[in-house]
């Protein structure tokens, strides 16, 4: 609330400066190029200002999953895959869509995929998922869970594959959202599994894919 108050008086002050400098300049005779300055220097600062209380304010929509708990859970999925009838197995994890600004954010799609590919393929779509029928709300500092499960099982040799590095898997996706303003912003996320060697645990982390990591 403090910060809303000072964002808010910040905001008013720059306005009056603005319009204040306006006036000077229709009035003013001799001064009438340094009115005009101060007034296009007080707009300036109108939209600095306006911005920083919209970058203050706004919501930001990130997706964070349990690195550890999905590192561990893909060798046995693949343990699975070999026991299953059909030699084949869906991967999948829990993921949240978490909002750490200070406003609602409403959410209208997400786009999750957890896939094994040799590497992301750079003509990447993010379709829409069909879970959400409608759009909703996510509270400041709130968040929602989500399971994805990949659009296809695997085969115990793509599993295999994943062990021995030849292909990865990939939890990659977006979500758009906007402010309670109207005003439109997205996340886009990639998580990339690497498997257990000799000297390191399995993990999975953004580091591997930095570039499709992006927010507006």
């Amino acid at each position: 609330m403090l910060g809303l108050i000072v964002g808010f008086g910040t905001l008013f002050a720059a306005f009056l400066a603005a319009r204040w400098a306006k006036r000077a300049a229709v009035h003013t005779g001799n001064g009438v190029t340094e009115a005009a300055k101060a007034a296009a220097a007080a707009e300036r600062q109108l939209a600095l200002s306006e911005h920083a209380f919209t970058a203050l304010e706004r919501p930001y929509i990130l997706v964070e999953i349990d690195s550890a708990g999905v590192a561990e859970q893909l060798p046995r999925l693949a343990e699975r895959a070999a026991g299953a009838d059909s030699k084949r197995w869906p991967i999948f994890l829990t993921y949240a869509v978490k909002n750490f600004g200070k406003t609602p954010a409403i959410v209208s799609t997400i786009s999750a995929e957890f896939a094994i590919w040799p590497k992301i393929p750079p003509d990447y779509r993010y379709p829409p998922n069909q879970f959400l029928d409608s759009d909703f709300v996510i509270g400041a500092q709130d968040e929602r869970a989500f399971e994805c499960v990949s659009s296809m099982p695997y085969s115990v040799e793509a599993f295999e594959s994943v062990g021995e590095e030849r292909a990865f898997a990939f939890f990659i996706g977006r979500v758009d959202y906007a402010s309670a303003s109207g005003q439109q912003y997205e996340t886009e996320f990639c998580w990339q599994y690497h498997p257990a060697t000799e000297k390191r645990r399995a993990f999975i982390s953004q580091a591997g894919c930095r570039d499709w990591n992006r927010r507006t």
